[in-house]
């Protein structure tokens, strides 16, 4: 479906932890039904982005220490390959992860350098790449695969698209 993207510069000795984001194709597709029911209780702007795409980026900066720019940037890169999927720019990105992180906790229990997120209707899961086999067993979901590299300078190679 996609061609691959290789934006990688330098060699695995840069890399300090990789990361899979598992994408159900309903919530790209769907996007704007989720942000309908969202906002019908909502005082205020409305949101513009789905709860679980900030969640999964607020975990992506916990574990990376990566800047809000660097979080936008990668969105934006990812964006281009899915019909209908908008990207937050860094200000919204800050702002909701602000609100988030107030209310959520994401443990670091996972050490591992190899994560993977998977963003589905039930919301955002985080694995360790051992732990990943047992979920999948019976899954009949459809996913779009990114892979991303984060690399010493704190900056995200995307990788591969599937």
């Amino acid at each position: 479906m996609f061609s691959n993207v290789n934006r990688l510069q330098g060699n695995n000795e840069d890399c300090i932890g990789e990361c899979t984001l598992l994408i159900q194709n309903s919530i790209i597709d769907e996007q704007d039904s989720c942000l309908v029911e969202v906002n019908k209780a909502k005082k205020g702007a409305p949101f513009r982005y789905a709860e679980s795409i900030i969640e999964a980026l607020y975990y992506l900066r916990l574990k990376y220490e990566l800047p809000y720019r660097e979080l936008e940037r990668t969105v934006y890169e990812i964006s281009k390959y899915f019909n209908g999927f908008k990207s937050p720019d860094y200000t919204t990105i800050h702002k909701r992860v602000k609100k988030m992180s107030e209310k959520k906790t994401i443990s670091h229990s996972i050490k591992d350098d190899k994560t993977t997120i998977i963003i589905d209707e039930d919301g955002v899961r985080i694995f360790s790449s051992n732990d990943l086999r047992l979920q999948f067993w019976k899954v009949s979901k459809m996913y779009q695969k990114v892979l991303l590299k984060i690399n010493r300078n704190r900056q995200i190679d995307l990788i591969d698209l599937e």
